[in-house]
């Protein structure tokens, strides 16, 4: 017989002790790909610390190696976890509007805000300020009356002229 080399030794542990070490760790990171690639890298390390040390006893230098390494994996997925957490379903992440308008929706909303700027020039003063009180301010037909000192009959006159000169004027422009 011939005698066994540190690194025959060292291999042939491992492959006795592999499918114990491969379930451990299994059963300790919850995948078998990872437990076969963990088991895999102990036995790297315990080749390279072989060369710098002499291994007593390989079982429990591959036990131990392969233990630190699947706390680390843990530890890593833990950290990658909180660190790229995801929601659980893509639903969830299309159904979220964003609070800012698109470019194209603040282009647009500026258009329009532009054109009813223009179209409330050419409505008498008292029926602009009738309908910025009401719509924009959101004052009451009360409010407003005792205001201008006006009638809520007239409010409302004031008010289907100055929305009736902006609605023409977004009809005019093809955005209603």
């Amino acid at each position: 017989m011939s005698r066994e080399t540190a690194q025959q030794a060292l291999e042939r542990a491992f492959k006795e002790q592999r499918p114990v070490l491969v379930g451990r760790l299994a059963r300790l990171v919850g995948n078998a790909a990872t437990a076969e690639d963990l088991a895999q890298e102990a036995f790297l390390r315990a080749s390279a610390a072989l060369g710098e040390t002499q291994i007593a006893s390989p079982k429990a230098f591959f036990g131990r190696t392969a233990w630190n390494l699947a706390i680390d994996y843990l530890r890593r997925e833990r950290r990658e976890q909180a660190i790229f957490a995801q929601p659980s379903d893509q639903a969830t992440v299309t159904s979220v509007a964003s609070a800012q308008p698109s470019p194209e929706a603040e282009a647009l909303n500026l258009q329009v805000v532009a054109l009813l700027d223009q179209a409330l020039q050419g409505v008498p003063d008292r029926a602009r300020r009738v309908l910025v009180l009401n719509r924009i301010e959101g004052w009451t037909y009360p409010e407003i009356a005792a205001h201008l000192q006006i009638s809520s009959t007239t409010i409302q006159k004031d008010i289907r002229l100055a929305l009736a000169r902006c609605i023409d004027t977004l009809s005019e422009k093809g955005l209603i």
